[in-house]
């Protein structure tokens, strides 16, 4: 049906790649700047790390990956849940020691409890 020369097929596979991977990160970066706190000054940083945590099963290596909580924070998490149980609601996470309101605020969108 279509004759493309073999140059016409590069052009046409280039630009579909090119749409498919511009469609992708346009999609990651709606997504993240929408839980971002300041969406229009997304840092690099910010936009590795937008994904939301489930602060009821993460590891020490994912709660690491949130802005704000560094490997003691983390372990402080993992042993009140481990001495508590699980988390009823994002808040109970600030009867953590060294998480406050302040703490919380800066963290509350991307913690979830599944």
């Amino acid at each position: 049906m279509f004759n493309f020369s073999k140059n016409e097929k590069t052009i046409i596979a280039f630009l579909s790649t090119a749409f498919i991977v511009g469609s992708i990160v346009h999609y990651y970066k709606l997504n993240c700047a929408a839980r971002s706190p300041n969406p229009a000054y997304l840092s690099e940083k910010d936009f590795k790390i937008c994904k939301v945590i489930n602060i009821n099963t993460a590891e020490e290596k994912d709660l690491i990956a949130i802005k704000g909580i560094g490997p003691v924070l983390a372990n402080e998490i993992i042993s009140y849940r481990e001495n508590n149980g699980l988390f009823i609601s994002k808040e109970e996470i600030m009867k953590v020691k060294g998480i406050g309101p302040k703490k919380y605020e800066k963290i509350k969108d991307f913690i979830a409890l599944e």
